[in-house]
């Protein structure tokens, strides 16, 4: 209880107090109680002032109850609406394709990371799909990394979003994460159970490279926030629940439209139970009814007036397409969309599934890293690490990657501007024009790719023959015996 809450009960109890009386006036006084009160008050006050300030301090994350409900809600739509399970599959379909592999031109580097990808626990090639769809749907992955004492291989496993519900960081550094709080079944937050997860960031993990952890990535990250705010799904969720609402009343309107009843009206009491029986199973279509005057047979219907609804549900459509981040020609509504119209409105998507790959990819390399890290910690991998950058690219990571390819009309256009671009440097070489290292940009720029043109110059004007690279391969492994060696202290 805060103290303002605090103040207010005191003053309601000294209503009817010993400390309060009624004056000549009727006027109810509360003594030497008002005083007291007032100094309550202004503490109160700069209580609540302290504690919003606080709040600005601490890193912006959203209500957890709120967060949690979120990631309920979207589970829900992604189980149960074909609009949002939609949305999902493309965005995997897309980011991952048939399928995403990473390599490295190191041979020691390359081989734990087929071990990883292959292992029977691992089975990366399977649960990649998996955990694309859980990253749009969260918006986050907590993946745990568990290290083999044996051979120092490390084990993936992920925990759900909505069972971490605490992050405790570094206080002086939001973005360096030391622990994860995973609640249970049959856990209370702050009362009972739940199990802490350590960084590789903390302590404890650093000193014990065999201790597992979790590594926590996110997208939709806000400045100044340890948690994302919502996946593909979050911004669409309103307007799944208006579409799904508007749908059911318009088949709840059309069934009633188009209901209709038989009204038949009998000549006399004695007629009517004749005809109950008789017809009680029904008019037969082409049957004859034969009446007296006085009676007759007719159909009844709801008179209602609906509308025509097509561009509220268009409108609702379209609002879930763009909040799920694609065109609404992919979700099926392709009212007014030329080839046209459709290879325009999918630029921004491809884009943005372009940078989710290269999210997706570094995580996956930054999770293997870590493993590789870890193990070497506990000398079980390598007996010196490769450099993070090297300027040569002689001793850093050699990390490779393929993803799937967006458009096959991408790679033709890249084709053909790639070729323009190679026949028009190739004759401003000869009217020398241009350098050598410009036209390697220009080249590479149009052809989708980033390289570095140094590394392309020394390749092709000094290639290695078949025994330098025996040879430095050789130096390389007498090199890493040494420094074993020296490192082990002999």
């Amino acid at each position: 209880m805060s103290r303002l809450d605090g103040v207010r009960q005191r003053i309601s109890r000294a209503k009817f107090g010993e400390r309060s009386f009624v004056d000549g006036m009727g006027y109810l006084v509360f003594g030497g109680l008002i005083d007291e009160v007032i100094r309550e008050t202004r503490l109160a006050v700069d209580e609540d002032w302290w504690a919003k300030l606080d709040a600005t301090t601490r890193p912006q994350d959203m209500d957890w109850y709120t967060r949690e409900q979120n990631l309920a809600d979207v589970l829900e739509a992604w189980s149960l609406n074909p609009f949002a399970r939609r949305i999902v599959n493309l965005h995997t379909a897309y980011v991952i394709g048939r399928q995403m592999t990473i390599g490295s031109e190191r041979k020691q580097v390359n081989d734990w990371i087929q071990r990883f990808w292959f292992h029977r626990k691992n089975k990366m090639y399977l649960h990649i799909y998996e955990l694309s769809d859980e990253l749009s749907r969260a918006g986050e992955l907590f993946l745990t990394q568990h290290p083999n004492p044996v051979d120092g291989l490390s084990y993936l496993r992920a925990v759900p979003a909505r069972r971490i519900v605490k992050i405790e960081t570094d206080p002086d550094d939001y973005r360096r994460p030391l622990r994860y709080l995973e609640l249970r079944e049959g856990d209370i937050e702050g009362k009972v159970g739940g199990k802490w997860w350590l960084s590789p960031e903390h302590p404890i993990a650093k000193n014990d490279p065999t201790k597992p952890v979790m590594l926590h990535y996110a997208l939709n990250v806000p400045v100044g926030a340890t948690r994302s705010w919502g996946g593909d799904l979050d911004t669409m969720l309103p307007w799944i629940r208006r579409y799904t609402a508007w749908l059911k009343d318009r088949v709840r309107i059309n069934q009633a439209r188009n209901a209709w009843v038989w009204d038949m009206t009998a000549g006399s009491p004695a007629r009517v139970e004749e005809l109950e029986k008789k017809y009680r199973s029904g008019i037969v279509s082409g049957s004859v009814f034969v009446h007296m005057p006085n009676e007759g047979l007719e159909t009844r219907s709801a008179k209602i007036e609906a509308g025509d609804a097509q561009d509220d549900g268009r409108a609702l459509r379209q609002a879930m397409a763009v909040g799920g981040g694609v065109a609404p020609h992919f979700l099926g509504d392709v009212w007014q969309a030329t080839r046209a119209t459709a290879r325009e409105a999918n630029q921004p998507v491809f884009q943005a599934w372009a940078m989710r790959q290269h999210f997706v990819v570094n995580m996956f390399i930054d999770f293997m890293k870590t493993g590789m890290v870890r193990a070497h910690q506990a000398g079980k991998f390598m007996r010196w690490l490769p450099k993070d950058y090297d300027e040569k690219k002689e001793k850093d990571w050699g990390w490779t990657r393929t993803v799937g390819d967006l458009t096959r009309e991408d790679n033709l256009a890249l084709a053909r501007a790639g070729k323009a671009i190679v026949d028009m440097v190739a004759t401003m070489l000869k009217l020398e024009l241009i350098d050598r290292k410009t036209a390697i940009t220009w080249a590479a720029k149009f052809a989708g790719e980033v390289v570095d043109p140094g590394d392309i110059l020394r390749a092709v004007d000094n290639p290695p023959s078949v025994e330098k690279i025996v040879q430095h391969e050789q130096e390389a492994v007498e090199v890493e015996e040494l420094n074993w060696i020296v490192g082990r202290g002999g």
